[in-house]
């Protein structure tokens, strides 16, 4: 990367500081939360942002930082993993080309890889990622059920523990992952997965982290 980009991502470490030492989970997401159409959803994730981990906006994307392209290590990656996982859906959903969803859909889509990594480490900073990462931030949705409905909340939880596809199985052998298997599913792990790809590298200004 050139020296000025090095010179932004340095910027938005320190802005991702400033914005997280406060506690302003919400206001990081402020850019993502406006791609969502629906109210109920927008007032879920006003509601469960604040109970995401707070390393969650200060750790890597990957505990080696060998899977997941440059701008998603270091401080602040696995936040910039997150948002451009989102973005890239956000881009794909809106071209009526690319996808058949519907309005509900689409809102859940993006909620539900907002929050699909919200547990990398588990509940509290265990300082590498959690195999099962999944499963926990799909408990976690369903146990903050705020003001969704049953239906919608089952959807966004299932969205999540199938964010990893084929990578489903531990070190040894055995399968502790569900595969996605519906065209929504799939969708969701596609995001995920291209946000993690090296060759997909972003670069980023500040107001991509802020606003």
């Amino acid at each position: 990367m050139a020296d000025s980009l090095e010179a932004v991502a340095s910027e938005e470490v320190a802005a991702v500081d400033e914005v997280s030492s406060s506690l302003d989970k919400v206001k990081i997401f402020n850019k993502e939360i406006k791609y969502i159409k629906s109210e109920k959803y927008k007032e879920y994730l006003n509601n469960i942002i604040p109970l995401i981990p707070d390393y969650f906006f200060h750790v890597g994307a990957s505990s080696t930082g060998k899977y997941h392209p440059k701008f998603s290590n270091g401080e602040g990656g696995l936040l910039r993993h997150t948002k451009v996982a989102v973005r890239i859906a956000y881009e794909i959903l809106n071209n009526p080309a690319l996808n058949k969803f519907t309005d509900e859909e689409k809102d859940a889509i993006l909620v539900a890889i907002l929050l699909h990594d919200s547990l990398k480490h588990g509940y509290v900073d265990e300082g590498h990622t959690r195999f099962d990462h999944p499963i926990l931030a799909s408990e976690f949705v369903l146990k903050n059920k705020f003001n969704l409905d049953d239906e919608s909340l089952k959807l966004i939880s299932d969205l999540i523990k199938t964010h990893m596809g084929p990578w489903n199985k531990d070190k040894l052998g055995s399968q502790v992952l569900e595969c996605p298997k519906t065209e929504i599913q799939k969708f969701v792990h596609m995001c995920d997965y291209l946000s993690s790809k090296k060759f997909l590298n972003v670069e980023f200004i500040n107001d991509d982290i802020l606003y």
